[in-house]
């Protein structure tokens, strides 16, 4: 399985954003579900989390087929809502209606989690008034036949959404050559997806109104560019933020538990822009470019642009030299990003207390909270190898995670 660390900046991070009224609480949101490679037929679910005494009074309907449910969420704890897999995963490289709508009489937070056999990804949902008009796509090599992948909703009638693919692609029968600029038509609550052989990372989505975007892939194993695509794998998707909320200063932090080290992407949305890694180098990227490098697993990374930028990293699975578990991204957040607490979980990679560092326990090796134990009071043990458990094991890591 590829636990792509997109997989859980997804999981439970706050979102960069400009004010602190742009953050991932919400009371409306609009999602899918990009294709996961397996058919063995869980379907996909949405984890709801309430920091309301009173709790919320949560909706939650896919349009598709009309089903509409109203779920009670409780004040400290997190609320699992079943989906109907044919409702809400896009399909290959076509127009759909597959979206998710989710309101609420107060803001919740939402995650999205895929957990297919051998093959589970989860998301955090960003609530509609964070969504933007300009995107660019980070995904990550493909492996084999299985597509690198980009899916956009409607919120709002008559959008027209504008799309110039990093790689050639194939969308509702009409070939595109990499860079070519096509248009695509989106009412409220209609999708589509774009997959491609290639990676799509840097593909352009602009729209006239506020769209949603989730990028990924199908399945893959997060390896260097150059490596062979095989081994462990996953399914990756995480839901992007508009540029508009990107930033110029990152810090990187290894993973715990790993000693393979970590790979990492900045993706730029504008031409010229000049990055700078502590004991990378400079680097000057235009729209739509990355630059890719590895950082070891007992080494930090200060990333600064001179325009904002993406930064992702991603975890190396057990077929990279002395790595363990399965590959996996994140996004992570530009530094004064605003921030809401959450209750840590084991290997989060979540500034969970807002102090301005992740898991410090596990890093600094002090007992901060004074529990008497290096675990910065982590609720549940880690997920392992055990393939079999694995996806019941992200559904309890995703119950714990608290606004």
């Amino acid at each position: 399985m590829t636990r792509m660390v997109l997989f859980l900046v997804v999981l439970s991070t706050c979102i960069c954003c400009l004010p602190a009224a742009r953050d991932n609480k919400g009371t409306e949101f609009i999602l899918t579900f990009p294709e996961n490679v397996n058919r063995i037929q869980h379907n996909p679910k949405l984890f709801i989390a309430c920091s309301h005494q009173s709790g919320a009074t949560v909706t939650v309907t896919t349009p598709s087929n009309g089903v509409s449910t109203t779920v009670q969420v409780t004040y400290g704890q997190v609320k699992q809502v079943e989906l109907d897999r044919e409702a809400v995963e896009l399909r290959g490289s076509v127009k759909s209606d597959k979206a998710v709508h989710v309101t609420s009489d107060v803001e919740i937070v939402v995650y999205g989690i895929f957990a297919e056999r051998r093959s589970t990804d989860a998301f955090l949902a960003l609530p509609t008034d964070v969504l933007g008009t300009e995107y660019f796509t980070p995904c990550t090599s493909v492996r084999g036949a299985m597509p690198a992948e980009f899916g956009v909703v409607g919120v709002h009638d008559g959008t027209t959404v504008t799309i110039v693919p990093s790689q050639a692609v194939t969308f509702d029968g009409q070939n595109y050559a990499a860079g070519q600029t096509f248009s695509v038509g989106l009412d409220r609550f209609e999708t589509l997806q774009v997959q491609a052989t290639e990676d799509l990372t840097g593909s352009e989505i602009t729209a006239d109104q506020p769209v949603a975007v989730l990028s990924g892939n199908m399945f893959a194993s997060c390896k260097p560019i150059g490596q062979e695509q095989g081994g462990s794998g996953d399914h990756i998707v995480e839901m992007i933020p508009p540029v508009d909320t990107w930033g110029k200063e990152f810090v990187t932090v290894p993973l715990t538990k790993l000693t393979g080290g970590d790979l990492f992407r900045v993706v730029a949305a504008r031409d010229n822009t000049l990055v700078a890694v502590t004991n990378e180098g400079t680097n000057t990227l235009n729209a739509g470019e990355f630059w890719e490098f590895d950082v070891p697993s007992d080494e930090y990374r200060h990333v600064t642009s001179s325009e904002p930028v993406l930064l992702v990293q991603y975890s190396y699975g057990f077929t990279h030299t002395e790595s363990y578990g399965y590959p996996g991204g994140l996004r992570l957040s530009r530094i004064a990003a605003s921030c809401s607490t959450t209750i840590p979980v084991p290997d989060d990679r979540v500034d969970n207390d807002c102090d301005g560092r992740v898991d410090e326990e596990l890093l600094n090796g002090i007992d901060d909270d004074g529990d008497g134990l290096i675990d910065e009071d982590m609720a549940i043990g880690n997920c392992g190898d055990n393939r079999d458990q694995y996806r019941t094991c992200l559904q309890n890591r995703c119950r714990n995670l608290l606004p």
